[in-house]
């Protein structure tokens, strides 16, 4: 009898699979082989460069410069920096320039891996941002380049999305990149290039100057310590760097930024977030009690001060923390961006959520103003009741509704909520989709909760 077996498939040969691009072991190589920075370096576009940069740094009494990207050295003989560190990918690089040039007091040159967040009141990106070929290179790339800058960011690059013939060169809008992730620098000066490329690429440059300014900001004005307090879980963690950077920049400053996190939500935070303690960033381990964790712990740890909430998700502008700040004028005030004004039936009960007045626009004082968090709430010290750490309460009355608590707990203590500065439509970011907690709460998840409350500790009036 004839034993089936199953067929051992003949393996096929695979085709070799391209390596991918290396920015890095590119530059090497090419310094390595005695090839130099490129034609933007030498000749009538070095010339060029070398004029806008040494009158911007004089004309705006620029002390210090760090340049991300500092080729051969052939730019920087035309320099005059009052103090220089250049950075680059490529250790032959550094050595081309240690040689040529040569280190002293006010002039240095690092490999990129010894970089330690050096900061200079300039940093330079000049030939560089259309050869960063990964995107994650790009990325960290930029970071460095605008954290490191303490007043003005210089890029001479192209600024548009496309492929090139050549492998080492890849176009890209980094002015995109800067609106996502460090919209307080604005771009104040666009300069073409006096040599635009036509059709010869040794004399003519696609690149042409960017200068960005960093925004003013200023400490608050509160008569005490104020902490912006938001939380987040792993979904959101996408997008999350970016609403963090839009709140660490801010054009009023707070004392503390602080980010509460689950300790299991805490292993899965993305690089870039645990990066952002840097630019002042605190981030805290607190029990999971889900959306209560913007505050709850926030009033544990600062009994005593202002705190400002805000949600993960929000594309939020620059100025959202000003007029909260701006306004204040009562710890028995609680300040919002964004209100609704509840509406009442014959007997005084609130009628059904979906029934109040929502997106109430009038800047006036009321206890009949519900708070939302979404655009951020500023609550004053003691302007909740004690009993709003009652954990035990809040899971139990209102665990899916912290906005519906905070009232509550508000108006026992007396105080009323204004609704304050210029409206504008929350927007989340592209991505960060509207949460089972939200359409629960607009599907009568709000209504059941009001009515915990209610038979718990009524509607207590406010005076």
């Amino acid at each position: 009898m004839k034993i089936w077996q199953r067929r051992t498939p003949i393996e096929q040969p695979q085709p070799e699979q391209p390596k991918p691009f290396d920015s890095a072991a590119y530059w090497s190589g090419r310094y390595r082989a005695g090839g130099n920075s490129g034609a933007g370096s030498y000749g009538r576009l070095a010339e060029f460069k070398a004029e806008i940069l040494n009158a911007f740094v004089e004309e705006h009494h620029v002390d210090s410069v760090i340049e991300f990207g500092c080729g051969d050295g052939a730019q920087l003989r035309l320099a005059r920096y009052p103090s220089y560190l250049g950075f680059d990918v490529a250790e032959e690089s550094v050595a081309l320039c240690r040689n040529a040039i040569g280190e002293n007091e006010t002039r240095a040159f690092r490999h990129a891996g010894q970089y330690r967040h050096e900061r200079a009141d300039l940093t330079l990106s000049l030939d560089v941002i259309f050869h960063l070929i990964e995107d994650d290179v790009f990325h960290e790339y930029m970071r460095r380049l605008f954290f490191s800058a303490g007043r003005y960011v210089i890029i001479y690059s192209s600024n548009y999305d496309g492929d090139w013939p050549a492998e080492h060169v890849k176009h890209r809008k980094f002015t995109d990149w800067v609106e996502q992730y460090h919209a307080n620098f604005q771009l104040i000066r666009h300069i073409p290039n006096r040599y635009p490329l036509v059709d010869d690429p040794q004399n003519e440059s696609f690149a042409d100057f960017y200068i960005f300014e960093k925004r003013p900001s200023r400490r608050h004005s509160l008569p005490g310590h104020l902490v912006v307090s938001l939380t987040s879980y792993e979904k959101r963690f996408p997008t999350l760097e970016l609403t963090l950077r839009r709140i660490l920049q801010q054009s009023v400053t707070p004392d503390e930024t602080v980010l509460w996190i689950s300790a299991k939500d805490s292993e899965h935070l993305p690089d870039g977030v645990v990066q952002l303690q840097r630019n002042g960033l605190s981030i805290q381990i607190t029990s999971d009690i889900g959306s209560y964790k913007k505050i709850i712990p926030a009033l544990k740890r600062y009994p005593d001060s202002f705190i400002l909430t805000l949600d993960d998700d929000q594309i939020y502008p620059l100025d959202v923390i000003e007029p909260l700040v701006a306004c204040y004028r009562s710890p028995s005030e609680i300040l919002c961006r964004r209100a609704h004004r509840i509406r009442f039936d014959a007997d005084g009960k609130p009628l059904p959520y979906m029934q109040w007045q929502h997106e109430y626009q009038d800047d006036e004082e009321s206890p009949d103003l519900f708070a939302t968090g979404v655009c951020g709430v500023l609550y004053p010290p003691k302007s909740l009741a004690p009993q709003v750490l009652d954990d035990e309460q809040f899971k139990r009355l209102a665990p899916r509704a912290d906005d519906i608590w905070l009232f509550w707990m508000g108006r026992l203590a007396g105080s009323k909520v204004r609704r304050v500065g210029r409206h504008w439509q929350n927007v989340m970011w592209p991505g960060a989709e509207a949460s089972s907690l939200m359409h629960y709460n607009w599907n009568g998840g709000n209504d059941a909760q009001i009515a915990a409350m209610i038979m718990q500790y009524g509607f207590p009036p406010t005076t």
